[in-house]
């Protein structure tokens, strides 16, 4: 029970590194392969959290998730406003990221309570 909610907190904690990272990346134009790369890593870690046999793993694995799954996005909400007019560009961001959170909460609410069974009893 500890090691779950730590790992809940865990989560939120890799958002801020996975924000400075597309700080570093904004305006700056950068190239496909770098997306790719991104991707790339993120399938890898995804990878891991199913291959984890233990609990050290499986916390890195979640946390370099938790990364690369902000870094996708906040860059790919980033790319999508430079193709919005400068006025509308703070807007589209905004409602990118929210929709995109919100969607990520009505999923998890909705697979919770949709197979409780798998949530609660492990």
């Amino acid at each position: 029970m500890i090691g779950w909610i730590l790992m809940e907190l865990m989560r939120p904690l890799m958002w801020l590194p996975g924000g400075m990272a597309v700080g570093l990346l904004a305006g700056k134009r950068a190239p496909g392969y770098v997306a790719a790369f991104i991707f790339g890593c993120y399938g890898l870690a995804s990878l891991g959290i199913g291959l984890s046999h233990s609990a050290l793993a499986l916390f890195g694995t979640v946390a370099v998730f938790e990364f690369l799954r902000q870094c996708m996005r906040w860059a790919q909400t980033g790319y999508f406003s430079e193709h919005m007019p400068a006025d509308l560009r703070p807007t589209a961001m905004g409602w990118g990221i929210a929709l995109s959170a919100t969607g990520g909460s009505i999923f998890g609410f909705v697979t919770n309570s949709w197979m409780p069974a798998a949530s609660c009893h492990g």
